[in-house]
């Protein structure tokens, strides 16, 4: 039995659960950027199971294009009301999944190293979502691109706890509370500046090259 290709069906299947469950709370009134968030946060957290479950490159890159024309095709037929229908110019849903696909094959396909794939995947399912939430909640000063002051001070907070986690954790060489901090202030810099869905991409790729500059 192919179990690869098992894992590429589940892992569809997965996405089309969390899209349908997105799509539920919208309806029930959730606004379109919550929802969003919360499809964001769930799918991406899904993809850590990536490398675990396809030892084959591959599928991986098969199962990339297949979220991207599920989200493409999705929100041309405006099926995707949950995650597309936002009053803002922004190409982030796109970049998810390539932006995972790049994290993947840099990380996992030739550094072979799970630590330059957890810790920009962890980063990005959960403290992006956090600093939209802690700036459309607490109101403050908006800096660039729309983006506050207090949203990226919640994004710098997560980024840095996240890091010292997973550095103690995933890493015997890595327990510098030092670089935690570096990645933290550069990362949320990368991520204040990165305009119109663009820091789906920009937030991974610059935890892989500080990382890499840290070795």
């Amino acid at each position: 039995m192919n179990y690869q290709l098992l894992y590429y069906f589940l892992f569809l299947l997965c996405f089309f659960l969390i899209i349908i469950f997105c799509e539920f709370l919208h309806k029930k009134g959730i606004h379109v950027e919550y929802t969003r968030k919360l499809g964001h946060s769930l799918s991406t957290l899904l993809c850590l199971f990536i490398p675990i479950c396809f030892s084959s490159h591959w599928y991986v890159l098969i199962l990339v294009i297949s979220s991207f024309l599920i989200l493409y095709i999705g929100n041309k037929k405006s099926l995707l009301n949950s995650i597309c229908s936002v009053d803002r110019k922004t190409c982030g849903a796109y970049l998810l999944p390539v932006s995972i696909g790049v994290t993947y094959y840099i990380s996992i396909w030739w550094l072979q190293n799970n630590l330059f794939f957890i810790l920009p995947i962890v980063i990005l399912a959960i403290s992006d979502p956090l600093a939209y939430y802690f700036g459309t909640v607490y109101k403050s000063k908006r800096i660039k691109s729309g983006k506050t002051a207090i949203g990226t001070l919640a994004f710098f907070l997560s980024t840095f706890i996240i890091c010292s986690l997973i550095f103690w954790f995933q890493s015997a060489e890595i327990k510098n509370i030092g670089i935690a901090l570096c990645i933290s202030v550069v990362v949320s810099v990368i991520e204040l500046i990165s305009p119109n869905g663009t820091d789906n991409l920009t937030i991974p790729l610059s935890v892989i090259v500080l990382l890499m500059l840290t070795q």
